[in-house]
């Protein structure tokens, strides 16, 4: 297996950078379905305090963001060539890794798996930015040369002797 060190530090920076604010949407989305009377009363809430929920999103999400985006960078070849596979083994990694992120300072005790709704928010957020991002990094810039990576053989001469 050879270990691609640009990709990794490439998908690592974009997953911990955007990984925990993608999921933002959603979160706010099950926050209001589930937790308030009304989503704009949620919004307006939320408005008032963006900078410090930003801040508190950025820092619970970019420890399994970090490790999803590693995660997913050395995946085999196989798997990583195809968006879709690559997209859904992403949204395993991101789901499973959050939760467990969320769950350690829990004592991974079973009762808080059932009851604790966080537990679940933190989950499904990670499921989808681990399929958005999976599908979006490669194509974001900083991927390195792989046009060049791809065609090195066909433009080095070979030399006889």
């Amino acid at each position: 297996m050879k270990i691609k060190i640009r990709r990794i530090i490439h998908h690592a920076c974009w997953f911990t950078l955007l990984g925990p604010f993608t999921g933002v949407p959603l979160t706010i989305a099950i926050t209001a379905l589930y937790f308030r009377d009304s989503p704009w009363e949620l919004l307006f809430d939320i408005s008032r305090v963006l900078p410090q929920f930003l801040v508190i999103t950025w820092l619970i999400g970019a420890l399994p963001a970090l490790a999803t985006g590693v995660l997913s960078a050395c995946l085999p070849d196989r798997i990583y060539d195809s968006r879709y596979w690559r997209s859904l083994t992403c949204a395993a990694i991101g789901g499973v890794l959050a939760m467990l992120y969320e769950l350690i300072p829990h004592a991974l005790s079973a009762s808080s798996l059932l009851s604790d709704e966080f537990v679940w928010i933190v989950f499904c957020t990670g499921l989808f930015a681990g399929g958005v991002l999976g599908f979006l990094v490669p194509r974001l810039a900083g991927h390195g040369n792989r046009h060049r990576e791809m065609n090195s053989d066909a433009t080095q001469p070979t030399t006889k002797g």
